[in-house]
């Protein structure tokens, strides 16, 4: 390897392993912010009213099941974001996130009644009962088409759509996310000092010898520096964390003797 690649390869470095540092905080700092905001909570109980209508979507919400499961992951979280959800849950910030299990365990409770009557003459009968929605009704008609009617399998389906509905919900969620990572970034890039145009001017003379490129350092390079770090920090902690492995390992190979 000539000292010159190995030169790019460890500013490049540097500036990957920034960018992890600076997405660890910014992945940090927005959770404890959704936790706080319950911003999560509200995007799912959106997501519900628009999907059962805000009467069964609230029933849902507050059957045991998922309140009970709820507490048992906050157990889980780091002190930091137990606390924050511990606080928003004094506003009456729902529940952020629903086990596909839980979900159907619950729906079916509201719709076919409670498990130790619940049958085959039940589910048939309550197909169309006139207490849930007709969108509501629709959808129950299609997952327990093909079952014969039997509890288990209809528990099944209804776990297979309910996760990939919270798929497609989370990847809509991911890309607003994105765009706040994007200017937390920018702003933490900014108190650092992390301008990415101003390090690649640095390291490329024969472009800061152009009279027509800014010199690093100067105004104009520093806020679209920032923001360029913005957007690259925004990319996330496990995009930096993969890119700063695979150049380690390929340091690691251009110094072995040949």
């Amino acid at each position: 390897m000539t000292p010159e690649l190995a030169k790019l390869i460890a500013v490049v470095a540097t500036l990957v392993a920034s960018y992890y540092g600076c997405a660890v905080l910014v992945s940090v700092l927005l959770e404890i912010a959704a936790q706080i905001t319950g911003r999560r909570a509200r995007t799912l109980r959106r997501h519900l009213n628009f999907l059962f209508g805000r009467r069964l979507a609230r029933e849902i919400l507050d059957n045991p099941l998922i309140r009970k499961a709820d507490r048992n992951e906050t157990k889980k979280l780091p002190k930091p974001y137990r606390v924050a959800k511990v606080w928003a849950k004094s506003t009456d910030v729902p529940v952020a996130y629903i086990e596909p299990r839980d979900f159907s365990l619950a729906l079916m409770h509201e719709a076919f009644g409670p498990e130790e009557i619940r049958d085959k003459a039940r589910i048939c009968k309550l197909k169309g009962a006139d207490a849930l929605p007709e969108h509501v009704r629709e959808l129950l008609g299609t997952l327990i088409e093909g079952t014969n009617d039997n509890p288990a399998h209809i528990q099944e389906r209804i776990e297979g759509w309910f996760r990939r509905d919270q798929q497609q919900l989370s990847a809509q969620y991911g890309a607003r996310s994105r765009v706040w990572g994007a200017a937390a970034g920018t702003l933490i890039a900014a108190l650092v000092g992390l301008d990415t145009i101003a390090v690649a001017l640095q390291y490329a003379p024969a472009c800061c010898a152009l009279k027509s490129i800014p010199q690093p350092g100067s105004c104009v390079t520093s806020w679209p520096g920032y923001v360029l770090s913005g957007l690259m920090i925004a990319q996330g902690a496990s995009f930096w964390f993969d890119v700063l492995t695979r150049i380690t390992n390929l340091r690691s190979e251009g110094s072995r003797p040949g």
